[in-house]
């Protein structure tokens, strides 16, 4: 019989046979365990060593055997192949080794990660019996996954040894479960209620095991909730079995001195909120999940408490509300895109240097050639990132931007960037070489990191084409994750010759094009890494800016082509693109300098329907360390400014009313909680010094957020406050510095209009 399936979990396990490769798979039939024994766990070792390496492993109690491999290093040396039935017989092995100085190639890829990728198989396969041989293929397959969401709530949970806990909830689909401990009971007709919390425990694994689910989602599920369990089933003498066969949780910390674990749980993934939302770039100023339903509150999500206060009804709704946030952003969709995409799997986080490899490390094999362990790499120097232009700070109209498509992995495509091209053009191998930054060398036949971009870019444009968003993301976040991983120590290819052949590239790249459209009469206001800002002001000649903006980015990408193919002999694969226009735009000074600021800027755009939409980039209108007041005051009045509207009555109106306590709500610093107070070695922030205050009001709750103003006698909680404002505090430190940054270049100050004010008085 032939199967098929997603992979859900993946690791290894001794048999009676030998080593196991063990998946649980997502089919359509329901979970599947699928055994593969007999793997073997392998690195490599020069064939020059195989004697040595024979010596130095001679009676050390481990299964072993040498087998000489047509494969080279990148040193073009012979290799061989260090074969071990167990994984852990492979450690003992590696450190004999490595201690008697023998050189060893990819020691640190783990046997089920070379079984997956070595097949090709990165989320799905097919497999059947053969006799007593296991056979698989890759195969893609829409998975329909259960998930579950959990949320607890408990007293004491990191600031006592023995945390109380006070209820737990569950949501799946149609299904809900809540339960909470007698003592803590708020007469809620829908609650389960139970005498003890072990005897909530019970029910709570026993309800997990027979929902069955595929997926356990949560905000902050491992570090607080996962922990937490695990700490109460600890004191309460019961297994934490939260796996499939009753399997319990592993729990692993990476480094002793944090306190900082990661868990995994055999058959079922497990998937924080605020984790998986930046692995598909969703970023949030506030990652809470009150501030990510906040975000989203246009898109109908449901509002949950701030306060946890362990009732059952409010931990089912932020059970719920998490499903619901899953479901609004496609965070499954996009992760299960990524896992056929890459081989990561599904719960993995950041993982770009592995993404890397399980693309990259069989192709490599199949040209002969191995790659070098994690680390290994000797040359160091600093690579510089993207090239970003002094501003050119002032009050514009009409700023087009042109972006280049992609543009590092463009530069890999059109430049022949790659660790085994390298490795080719250096070794003087290559009738045809294409010369990088700081010595790199390129053959332009023998590369293969530019044949999987090209891969990868048509898959991209297909996806669009199918309007397949999840995969579209994963692809550009994938192609756009390959300089940096060449560029960091934590990749086997690192080499700082790779990552400045990139950027140093995209250097030239922006500046050429920064001449080029001056040389077409505009003027290049400002530029980052891959875009650029032109003012076009008036000097268009009767043509529309967006006219402009697509004749520009027709004219480079021509001459681009044109300049490349001169110069290298290439085919240029940069594409820029008119991306925007802004029919007004700010570009900031630096606080204390005249120098124009980077990355912060304001712009209104205007469409064909006369819709207005600002954008607002690094100002303190879209940070949430500032007050709504701040945010309010910012974009109304650069609204005036920028329209050469009458300014100045309103800004002594606005001071005013701030003054007579009409704009209270505004006043309200509203912070999401992401660090307890213990964790401050010394001077609280506001937002902390709140919580301290809170906590103290209501012992044992748990805040999620805190809400707080400034007043005469400083930072106070919302709720708790007593004192008055110091309205002194919201006029200098919070409008003044908005205020002055703009009316700079009206020749105005925010002290003049405000000082002509009172002198009125």
């Amino acid at each position: 019989m032939i199967c098929e399936g997603t992979i859900l979990t993946r690791h290894a396990e001794t048999m009676p046979t030998g080593q196991a490769v063990v998946l649980w798979l997502n089919t359509a039939s329901g979970p599947s365990k699928l055994v593969i024994e007999g793997e073997p766990s392998v690195c490599f070792l020069a064939q020059q060593d195989v004697a040595a390496a024979q010596k130095c492993l001679m009676g050390n109690g481990v299964n072993w055997w040498i087998k000489p491999l047509q494969l080279r290093n990148f040193q073009h040396k012979p290799m061989a192949g260090l074969y071990c039935d167990q994984q852990a017989g492979l450690y003992v092995c590696i450190k004999i080794l490595k201690r008697f100085g023998i050189t060893l190639w990819e020691d640190d890829v783990v046997v089920t990660e070379r079984y997956l990728m070595e097949r090709s198989i990165r989320a799905g396969l097919q497999w059947r019996q053969q006799g007593q041989k296991t056979i698989v293929r890759p195969f893609q397959v829409t998975p329909h996954f259960k998930v579950a969401a959990i949320a607890v709530s408990a007293m004491g949970w990191r600031t006592s040894s023995q945390p109380q806990l006070r209820g737990i909830a569950l949501a799946c689909g149609d299904q809900h479960w809540n339960g909470v401990v007698a003592s803590h009971h708020s007469e809620q007709p829908d609650d389960q209620v139970f005498d003890t919390p072990t005897a909530l425990l019970s029910a709570f694994l026993q309800t997990i095991a027979q929902w069955d689910p595929d997926i356990l989602i949560g905000w902050r599920l491992v570090q607080d909730d996962l922990r937490l369990l695990q700490t109460c089933c600890d004191g309460a003498g019961i297994a934490f079995t939260l796996g499939r066969e009753a399997s319990p949780v592993r729990w692993y910390q990476p480094d002793p001195a944090r306190d900082f674990w990661r868990a995994g749980i055999e058959g079922r993934v497990l998937l924080d909120g605020p984790d998986t939302l930046k692995t598909a770039y969703y970023f949030y100023a506030d990652d809470s999940l009150e501030g990510v339903i906040q975000a989203l509150a246009d898109k109908g999500m449901p509002s949950v408490a701030v306060i946890s206060d362990g009732g059952a009804a409010q931990l089912l709704a932020r059970a719920s509300a998490m499903l619901s946030v899953f479901e609004q952003l496609e965070l499954l969709a996009f992760l299960t895109a990524r896992s056929y995409l890459t081989g990561l799997p599904l719960d993995r986080t950041g993982g770009s240097a592995a993404a890397f490899n399980n693309r990259y490390l069989p192709r490599l094999h199949r040209a002969g050639y191995v790659a070098p362990s994690v680390g290994t790499q000797t040359l160091h120097f600093h690579s510089p990132g993207g090239y970003v232009f002094d501003s050119i700070p002032g009050i514009y109209h009409q700023v087009l931007v042109l972006d280049f498509k992609s543009l590092y992995p463009s530069i890999i495509r059109t430049f022949k960037i790659d660790p085994l091209g390298m490795i080719v053009g250096l070794s003087g191998q290559t009738d045809h070489p294409l010369a990088g930054f700081d010595g790199a060398v390129f053959d332009r036949e023998r590369s293969l990191l530019p044949a999987l971009i090209a891969e990868l870019w048509q898959q991209r444009d297909e996806a669009k084409a199918q309007q397949d968003a999840a995969l579209s993301q994963a692809i550009k976040i994938l192609m756009n994750s390959f300089y940096g991983v060449l560029g960091s120590n934590i990749c086997r290819f690192y080499d700082p010759r790779l990552a400045s052949s990139i950027t140093k590239r995209g250097h030239e790249i922006l500046i050429a094009t920064k001449d080029w459209i001056e040389q077409q009469g505009y003027q290049v206001i400002y530029g980052d890494t891959d875009s650029v800002f032109v003012h076009i002001g008036h000097n268009r000649q009767g043509a529309s800016p967006d006219s402009i903006g697509k004749t520009l980015a027709s004219g480079l990408n021509q001459w681009w082509q044109q300049k490349l193919s001169a110069s290298y002999e290439v085919d240029s694969c940069l594409e820029i693109e008119f991306e925007t226009r802004y029919d007004l735009f700010f570009m900031p000074k630096l606080r204390t300098h005249d120098k124009g600021s980077k990355k912060r800027y304001a712009g209104l755009k205007i469409d064909r329907l006369g819709v207005e939409q600002w954008v607002f980039k690094g100002l303190e209108a879209v940070r949430t360390d500032w007050s709504p007041l701040a945010q309010t005051f910012q974009k109304q009045l650069y609204a005036l400014v920028l329209k050469d509207a009458p300014y100045q009555a309103w800004i002594r109106d606005f001071v005013a009313d701030l003054r007579a306590g009409r704009m209270a709500p505004l006043l309200v610093f509203d912070r999401p909680v992401k660090r307890q107070i213990a964790d401050y070695a010394a001077g609280l922030p506001p937002a902390a010094q709140a919580l301290q205050q809170l906590q103290r009001a209501h012992p044992g709750a748990v805040f999620r957020r805190v809400q707080y103003v400034m007043t005469v006698n400083g930072v106070e909680a919302q709720t708790l406050t007593q004192s008055s404002i110091d309205y002194d505090f919201y006029v200098t430190r919070q409008l003044q510095p908005i205020a002055d940054a703009v009316l700079a270049f009206k020749n105005d100050s925010f002290d003049a209009i405000v000082t002509a004010q009172m002198g009125l008085l």
